[in-house]
């Protein structure tokens, strides 16, 4: 999934960055793009992704800030205190 999505991206933003077909066909795709994203069935995949990601991130964020702590003591071979 993550594929096909990137793949749309790059195509899109190619077409748009490469078009030599001017102003009015740009306008055109940012028109249809605008209509999309406004979609209610695009919006309900956007807020259960918002859901998941804040999951995710409050679940994992607390420990990285101690992870970080660790690794960056071994890598410059520092003394913290251990927690």
């Amino acid at each position: 999934m993550k594929t096909r999505i990137a793949f749309v991206l790059g195509a899109g933003l190619g077409y748009v960055f490469g078009t030599r077909a001017g102003r009015e066909k740009y306008e055109e795709l940012a028109a249809r793009v605008g209509e999309l994203w406004s979609h209610p069935m695009v919006q309900e995949q956007v807020a259960s992704a918002e859901e998941v990601v804040s999951e995710i991130v409050s679940e994992h964020v607390p420990n990285l800030a101690k992870k970080a702590a660790f690794m960056a003591r071994d890598a410059l071979g520092l003394e913290l205190p251990e927690k």
